[in-house]
């Protein structure tokens, strides 16, 4: 087949263009990161137009008397696992409670006795319902309790330094009480007080 007289072109002379690292970082990389320095470095302005509206920008009027306004700094922290996060705020909690409950099992009582009825005393009450008051000191702590016995039968218990026993019968009796804490374990007792307890009687004819 001919083809006649045909001039190949000289590829030497031939404009090319060869893509390097260096003309992608002139041409895409260095532009992106200009703007972003131009924002970050922006001021911005604030003024009043000329209805009376409260303007914030970059550009403000020539005319206008435009007051910089002072950006807070932005602060950018890790992100936290959330279960994680709970685990700590369970574990702080639980902690929080081992303290208390070692403060409270630390605490010592000084004093513990019956304040009423008083040893050897002569209680009138006709319906036998007497009042039992016990002097503690330090006060009685969260999770402690007291328990009153009457001639060695548990009568009462309770949070409190206060009881009311209801028809006592009439006679002598023996009172006291015993301090214990959250687990039961006895931590103090009080010494026992006599007492003479007064009741009218009703003889049949």
């Amino acid at each position: 087949m001919f083809l006649g007289n045909f001039n190949y072109p000289d590829y030497n002379e031939i404009p090319y263009c060869v893509i390097t690292v260096d003309f992608i970082l002139r041409a895409i990389i260095f532009p992106i990161l200009l703007l972003f320095a131009s924002v970050l470095n922006a001021e911005v302005y604030r003024w009043t137009d000329a209805s009376g509206r409260t303007v914030f920008g970059d550009s403000p009027p020539e005319q206008t008397k435009a007051q910089t306004v002072e950006l807070p700094t932005l602060t950018v922290a890790d992100s936290y696992n959330d279960s994680e996060g709970k685990g700590k705020v369970a574990n702080s909690a639980q902690a929080k409670e081992d303290d208390d409950a070692a403060e409270t099992k630390a605490v010592e009582y000084k004093r513990f006795v019956v304040t009423s009825p008083e040893a050897d005393a002569s209680v009138r009450a006709n319906n036998g319902n007497i009042m039992v008051r016990l002097g503690l000191e330090p006060g009685l702590q969260e999770g402690h309790g007291i328990v009153v016995y009457l001639d060695g039968k548990r009568v009462a218990n309770g949070g409190s330094t206060v009881f009311s026993l209801e028809s006592v019968d009439r006679g002598k009796h023996s009172l006291f009480a015993v301090l214990h804490d959250e687990n039961d374990d006895v931590l103090k007792n009080t010494e026992a007080v006599s007492f003479n307890l007064l009741r009218h009687s009703v003889l049949k004819k």
